[in-house]
C-alpha cells in the first residue's frame, strides 16, 4: 500500500469505520504486507453492511490465514496471449504488435514469464524505442537484471529473516527444479535449517512453489536471487554461492576462494584440474557438490565447516589428512576411487547419510560407533568390499541399508539389532550364504534377488511388531532345497502372526518354488480359487493367506492378488512386480490382515470369497491356493515351526557324521602313507645294521632264536598298538559325542578338525617311540645271541625275514583299520 498505516492517527481510523458502519461497500486492499493494515481497515465483518465485499491482494498468504480469511485464491501467471496483449498496450498502445516487432515482443513476454509487473515495466521501458535498442535491451536482460523489476520483487525478499533468506538464495542458485524431499534433506543436513517451517513461509510469500513434489520459483525471482549474490563481490571468490562452472573452476584453479564462500554446486560433466590448496581459505564452506574434478597433485585440505559433501568420482584413494568436520550431515562419494573412508573411530554425531555406491576400490566400511544418528547407508556395487564392520548393529536410527552387488560371504549378526531398519537391499550378492534378519519394530522390506548362494535365514524369535513385512528372494535357487525340509514361507508367517493377531497389515515373500504348500486348504490349477463360507465363518477370523506358483518369460511383468466379494473387488490388492526376471518357477505368498484392510459391514452378507491373481506382461500363474486364517491356525503354524527346527537339527547331525567320516578316511590315508615310508626305512636300517653285526658264522639255532624273538616282538607290538588304538579311538568317539550333544554350529567342524589332527599327532608320536624301542631291542638281542660263526646264508635269511616282517605289519595294519571303520559305523548309527 502506498500509505503506511502508521501515518494514520487513531481518530482518522475511527472516523473511517464510523463512515462505513453498516453500509454495503466494496473495498479493495492491494499489496497488503502487514497484519496491522488488515486489523485497522477491516478488522471484523460486523463493521460493514450485509452484502459487502472486501478484496485483498498480497504476496503473503499467511496474513490472510492469520486474519481468518477462508476464501483464498491464488492468481496464476498470465497466458502467453494475455501477456502479449498487456505488453503491447504498454509498448504500442494497442493489443497487437507491429509485424516487425512481433518476434521481439514475444521474446520480452517469454522473459517476463506471465508476471504482470514485469510486463508493464518492460513494455513501458521499450515504448518508442528502435528495434536496435530492443535487441540490445533483450541481450542485456539475459545477462543482467532490470533494476526497476528487481526493486519491486525484492520487497518480499527483504521481509524474510536471515535463515529464510539463506534458504531462498540456496534454492535460487542450486535447487530450483529439484525434488522437494531431497531439497529438504540437504537443507536439513547442511544448514541445520527447519525446512518444513521456512519453506512454508517462502510459499506463503509467493517466493517459491511446490508442484509435482518439485521446488520451483518464477524465473525472475531466480534471477533476482542470483543477482543478489552477484552483487556481493566483483570477484567470484568473494561471493557466498558459486554455481557457474566458469566461476567455480577459476576459483579452484587459481585458489582465490575466501571465507565468504558458503556453497559450491557444480554439475558439469567436463573434467578439470584443481589446485591442491583450492579449499584452504574457504573456512565457512558448508555445502560442496562437485564431480568429475581431477586432482593430479592431490588434495591437501577440506574445510572442517562442511555440512554437506557430495563428490561424485572422487579421484583419490583417501580423504585429506585431518578431515574431521564435526557438523557433517551427509557424505556422498559415489563412483569414487576411495579405498577407505577413514581409520579408527570418528565422532560424527550429526552425520545422517553415507553414500559410496559403486566405489569399486572400497575394501571395508568404517567403524560406526561414533555415528549414532546415521539413517541411510549405501554401499551398493562396492565390489572389493568383503566385510561389514560389526558396529553396524549399534545404529539405532538406521532406516535404509543398501549392500547390493558385493562379494561378502556373510553379514555380522549384529544387523539383527537394527530396530528401525525399513529397507535392506542385498541383490546380486552372489557369495552371501547366511542372512540375519533385523528385529525391526517398523515396516521391513528385504530385497535379496539373485543371491544364488543364499541358503539360510536367521530370524528373530518374533516379528509381531511389524505392520508390513516383505521378502524378495527371486532366483535364490539354494533356498528351494531348504524349503522342502524347512518351509521358510510358513515359518516366517508364524513368527509374524505371533502376538497381537490383528496388529499386522501384510506379509509377503517371493522365492523359487513350484508347489503350493500343503497348509493351504483350497488349491486350484490356474489363477483363481474360491472359498464357500459358513454362517459363522468370520468368528475369530484374522485375515487370509494366498499363494501362487508363476513363471515369467521376459521383463515388464507384474501380478496382483484381488479379493472379490459379491462380485465387487475389495481393498487391498497386493501387487508384485520387479525388474528382475525369474529364471524358474517361483511362489508368491501373501497374508493380509482383516483388522487393517477391511470393514465389517459386508461379512454377514456374503457366502463365498473369490480370489483372483491377475497377471500382465510375460507372466503366467500356473496354480494358486488360499486359506482363511483363524486364531487356532497360529498353533498349527507353531507345530510347523517346531518340526522345522527339528529337521534343521537332524540335517546338522547328518552333516556332522559325514564330516567325521571324512576326517577318519583322510586320517587313515595320511597315516598309511607316512607309516609305510617310515617302516620301510626303519626295517632297511635294521637289516643293514644286522649285516654289519653279523661278521661271524651263524648257525641254524641262531636263526630259530631270531624267529622266536621277531614273533614275540610282533605280538607285543600288536597288543600294545591295539590297546592304544582302541583307547585313542574311544577318546575321539567320547569327545565327539560330547561336542555333538552340545550346540551344533559352524564351530563343530573346526573342533572336530582339531581333535582329528591332535589324535593323529599323538598316535604318530607314541607309535614311533614304540617302534624305535622294539627295533632297538631286536638289534640288541641279535648282537647278544649272534656270538658264534655265521655264514653268508644267514644274511640272506635276515633279508627274507625283514621282507616278511614288512608284509606282516602291513596286513596287521589293514586289520586294525578295519576295526576303526567298524567303530566309525557304530558312531554313525548312534548319531543318526
Amino acid at each position: 500500500m502506498n500509505r503506511n498505516i502508521q501515518d494514520w492517527n487513531a481518530g482518522e481510523a475511527v472516523r473511517m469505520r464510523y463512515f462505513l458502519l453498516e453500509k454495503k461497500v466494496l473495498i479493495v486492499l492491494d499489496d497488503v504486507d502487514n497484519s496491522e493494515q488488515l486489523n485497522e481497515l477491516c478488522g471484523i465483518p460486523a463493521w460493514f453492511g450485509k452484502g459487502s465485499r472486501i478484496i485483498i491482494t498480497t504476496t503473503n498468504e499467511q496474513l490472510l490465514i492469520s486474519h481468518g480469511i477462508e476464501r483464498r485464491f491464488e492468481v496464476r501467471g498470465w497466458s502467453d496471449i494475455d501477456a502479449l496483449k498487456l505488453f503491447c498496450l504498454r509498448a504500442f498502445n494497442r493489443e497487437n504488435p507491429p509485424e516487425t516487432y512481433l518476434n521481439l515482443s514475444k521474446s520480452f513476454v517469454t522473459y517476463a514469464n506471465g508476471l504482470p509487473l514485469a510486463l508493464e515495466v518492460l513494455g513501458s521501458l521499450m515504448k518508442g524505442k528502435s528495434r536496435g535498442v530492443w535487441n540490445s535491451k533483450l541481450s542485456e536482460l539475459e545477462n543482467d537484471f532490470d533494476g526497476d523489476i528487481m526493486k519491486t520483487l525484492k520487497i518480499g525478499y527483504e521481509g524474510l529473516d536471515p535463515r529464510q533468506k539463506d534458504i531462498f538464495l540456496d534454492i535460487a542458485c542450486f535447487f530450483k527444479g529439484e525434488d522437494k524431499d531431497r531439497v529438504f534433506e540437504i537443507l536439513d543436513s547442511c544448514c541445520g535449517f527447519k525446512p518444513d517451517f521456512d519453506i512454508d513461509v517462502l510459499m506463503k510469500k509467493s517466493l517459491i512453489t511446490i508442484s509435482d513434489n518439485m521446488v520451483w520459483m518464477h524465473d525472475l525471482l531466480q534471477k533476482m536471487g542470483q543477482a543478489i549474490v552477484g552483487q556481493q563481490s566483483k570477484q567470484p571468490g568473494g561471493r557466498s554461492r558459486l554455481w557457474l562452472s566458469k566461476d567455480i573452476f577459476r576459483v579452484l584453479k587459481e585458489n582465490t576462494g575466501t571465507p565468504t564462500v558458503e556453497g559450491i554446486v557444480l554439475d558439469l560433466l567436463e573434467s578439470k584440474e584443481v589446485n591442491p590448496e583450492a579449499f584452504s581459505q574457504m573456512v565457512n564452506l558448508r555445502l560442496l557438490k562437485v564431480h568429475n574434478v581431477h586432482l593430479p597433485d592431490g588434495l591437501n585440505r577440506l574445510p572442517k565447516s562442511l555440512r554437506f559433501l557430495e563428490w561424485r568420482g572422487y579421484p583419490l584413494r583417501y580423504l585429506p589428512p585431518g578431515f574431521d568436520p564435526e557438523d557433517l550431515g551427509e557424505l556422498s562419494m559415489c563412483h569414487s576411487r576411495i579405498e577407505q573412508l577413514w581409520k579408527g573411530k570418528k565422532n560424527f554425531d550429526k552425520l545422517k547419510i553415507i553414500k559410496v555406491s559403486h566405489s569399486k576400490s572400497l575394501t571395508r566400511t568404517p567403524d560406526f560407533e561414533g555415528m549414532q544418528n546415521l539413517e541411510r547407508l549405501d554401499f551398493e556395487g562396492c565390489e572389493s568390499l568383503v566385510q561389514v564392520h560389526s558396529s553396524i548393529g549399534t545404529l539405532k536410527k538406521l532406516t535404509f541399508l543398501n549392500l547390493s552387488g558385493n562379494h561378502f560371504v556373510s553379514l555380522p549378526t549384529s544387523i539383527s539389532q537394527l530396530l528401525k531398519l525399513e529397507n535392506l537391499y542385498l541383490s546380486c550378492c552372489t557369495r552371501l550364504q547366511r542372512l540375519p534378519v533385523p528385529s525391526s519394530e517398523v515396516n521391513l522390506q528385504v530385497i535379496a534377488d539373485d543371491c544364488n548362494s543364499l541358503e539360510m535365514l536367521q530370524f528373530p524369535s518374533d516379528l509381531n511388531k511389524l505392520k508390513f513385512l516383505c521378502f524378495s528372494f527371486i532366483n535364490c535357487s539354494r533356498m528351494l532345497k531348504k524349503e522342502r525340509s524347512n518351509p521358510i514361507t510358513l515359518t516366517v508367517l508364524q513368527r509374524y502372526l505371533k502376538g497381537d493377531p490383528y496388529a499386522g497389515d501384510r506379509y509377503e515373500i517371493v522365492m523359487p518354488g513350484n508347489e503350493i504348500p500343503w497348509w493351504f486348504t483350497h488349491q486350484r490349477m490356474g489363477p483363481e480359487v474360491s472359498v464357500n463360507l459358513t454362517p459363522q465363518w468370520h468368528d475369530k477370523w484374522m485375515g487370509y493367506a494366498l499363494c501362487a506358483v508363476f513363471q515369467v518369460s521376459g521383463k515388464g511383468w507384474e501380478i496382483s492378488a484381488i479379493l472379490e466379494v459379491n462380485g465387487k473387488e475389495k481393498y487391498p490388492a497386493p501387487l508384485l512386480s520387479s525388474d528382475v526376471q525369474p529364471v524358474s518357477d517361483h511362489i508368491w505368498l501373501v497374508y493380509v490382515s482383516r483388522g487393517i484392510s477391511f470393514g465389517t459391514e459386508w461379512q454377514n452378507s456374503c457366502d463365498q470369497l473369490n480370489f483372483l491373481f491377475k497377471s500382465s506382461g510375460p507372466c503366467l500363474v500356473k496354480s494358486c491356493g488360499t486359506r482363511l486364517v483363524y486364531e487356532s491356525d497360529v498353533e498349527e503354524l507353531d507345530d510347523i515351526a517346531t518340526q522345522s527346527r527339528r529337521n534343521v537339527d537332524e540335517e546338522r547331525d547328518e552333516s556332522d557324521v559325514e564330516e567325521l567320516d571324512d576326517i577318519a578316511t583322510q586320517s587313515r590315508r595320511n597315516v598309511d602313507e607316512e607309516r609305510e615310508e617310515s617302516d620301510v626305512e626303519e626295517l632297511d636300517d635294521t637289516a643293514t645294521q644286522s649285516r654289519r653285526s653279523v661278521d661271524e658264522e651263524r648257525d641254524e639255532s641262531d636263526a630259530e632264536e631270531l624267529d622266536h624273538i621277531a614273533t614275540q616282538s610282533r605280538r607285543n607290538v600288536d597288543e600294545e598298538r591295539d590297546e592304544s588304538d582302541v583307547e585313542e579311538l574311544d577318546d575321539i568317539a567320547t569327545q565327539s559325542r560330547r561336542n555333538v550333544d552340545e550346540e551344533r554350529d559352524e564351530g563343530d567342524v573346526e573342533e572336530l578338525d582339531d581333535i582329528a589332527t591332535q589324535s593323529r599327532r599323538n598316535v604318530d608320536e607314541e607309535r614311533d617311540e614304540r617302534d624305535v624301542e622294539e627295533l632297538d631291542d631286536i638289534a640288541t638281542q641279535s648282537r647278544r645271541n649272534v656270538d658264534e660263526e655265521r655264514d653268508e646264508s644267514d644274511v640272506e635269511e635276515l633279508d627274507d625275514m625283514a621282507t616278511q616282517s614288512r608284509r606282516n605289519v602291513d596286513e596287521e595294519r589293514v586289520g586294525c583299520w578295519v576295526g576303526c571303520c567298524t567303530l566309525i559305523q557304530r558312531l554313525k548309527g548312534h548319531y543318526s
